[in-house]
């Protein structure tokens, strides 16, 4: 993994939602398969607290965007919940479609 994405990843599990967020945003601009699986754990752990919405959205989307085949299934039950953040329902759609599509 190359030195920008570790920095990502590691950015991943910081204390404070927003520094999450930017670290998902980058990864999806980045797009590198690596990134995958550390971005499913951050993920599996975001999904707890329902106020970084934001953060969980970007992570859904830079799952997509880095082909994370592995994270179809959390997809897949994150869309089955019930989200009072509704705009989860569109980055689940997005993030599943490019995944999805030759499954």
């Amino acid at each position: 993994m190359d030195e920008k994405t570790r920095e990502r990843v590691d950015q991943l599990q910081d204390s404070k939602a927003k520094k999450r967020e930017l670290a998902a945003k980058a990864l999806r601009k980045m797009g590198n398969p690596e990134a995958g699986p550390f971005l499913q754990a951050a993920l599996e752990k975001e999904r707890k607290d329902r106020r970084t919405w934001s953060s969980q959205y970007h992570m859904i989307l830079a799952l997509g965007f880095c082909e994370a085949r592995q994270a179809l299934p959390l997809l897949r039950e994150m869309a089955g919940e019930d989200h009072p953040a509704t705009i989860l329902y569109s980055g689940l759609g997005d993030g599943d479609d490019p995944l999805g599509s030759e499954s």
